[in-house]
């Protein structure tokens, strides 16, 4: 589901969600950035695929100005709300795809891409990306460990629970999930950037019932309405599961999240 036309059904009633019970990135991801880039309340920020603007937000005393970019228009709504909790300003919001966007002039110290390269046309966007930054400047791609893709078991317990309702395919809009295997590094390797480095962290959260089930109805493959009137069922027998797995209704979760940086 790479492409420029964007689904509205992607993400559809997850905004919600996703503003509430995502786990945040690292704060040493965000010291990462704040080293290698030599940030000093310069320059201007584009985050592509912004979400509900976790990056933009925590980002934005970084820059002169910052360009959260974001085709959904409820995740752009909660990131407004999470800025003005904040206290950020000199965000500009824009409704639109990366790939739409990046075919727009500007000049930017640093680009971000959290968590949603995979939904883009990703040689597309990652080149005209490399054309939009400033002599020096740099890409910063985040992303976080797949629960479907892991190997705890109450994760995979989550995961067979959801193909039960849903089927065996990864559910993503009106489609299934990219199945593109490429490494992002090759892409951006592609795109004339001159020196990669990738960085690796462990993230270990301690979760109640209630924020997992959060946290599942912010994603795509996932979403409340894609289980219909069977989501109090659901709901009901995720729970059980979950209590059968840690009787104080606790789970460890521990996840890798990989950050590559690039510069122009």
């Amino acid at each position: 589901m790479s492409t420029s036309v964007y689904d509205e059904t992607l993400f559809r009633g997850a905004a919600w969600y996703y503003a509430r019970y995502r786990v945040p990135y690292p704060q040493s991801f965000f010291e990462l950035l704040r080293k290698k880039f030599s940030l000093d309340g310069t320059g201007r920020l584009l985050d592509l695929g912004t979400g509900t603007g976790e990056l933009a937000v925590l980002l934005c005393r970084d820059f002169e100005e910052v360009v959260a970019v974001e085709p959904d228009a409820d995740m752009i709504e909660e990131g407004k709300q999470r800025a003005a909790k904040a206290g950020a300003r000199d965000i500009s919001w824009v409704k639109s795809t990366a790939e739409e966007y990046v075919d727009r002039p500007g000049s930017f110290r640093l680009v971000t891409i959290g968590t949603a390269l995979h939904w883009m046309e990703k040689k597309k966007v990652l080149a005209k990306v490399y054309e939009l930054l400033m002599p020096g400047g740099g890409l910063a791609v985040v992303s976080r460990q797949d629960i479907w893709k892991s190997d705890k078991d109450w994760q995979q317990g989550i995961v067979k629970l959801v193909k039960t309702y849903l089927g065996e395919e990864r559910r993503a809009g009106t489609g299934t999930f990219p199945t593109d295997t490429r490494r992002f590094e090759d892409i951006i390797m592609e795109c004339s950037f001159s020196k990669i480095e990738t960085h690796n962290y462990k993230q270990r959260v301690e979760r109640n019932i209630h924020q997992i089930i959060g946290n599942l109805y912010s994603t795509s493959f996932a979403r409340r309405e894609l289980f219909g009137d069977r989501i109090k069922i659901f709901e009901k027998e995720l729970a059980r599961m979950l209590r059968g797995l840690s009787p104080n209704g606790k789970l460890k979760d521990e996840r890798s999240v990989r950050a590559i940086l690039a510069w122009k």
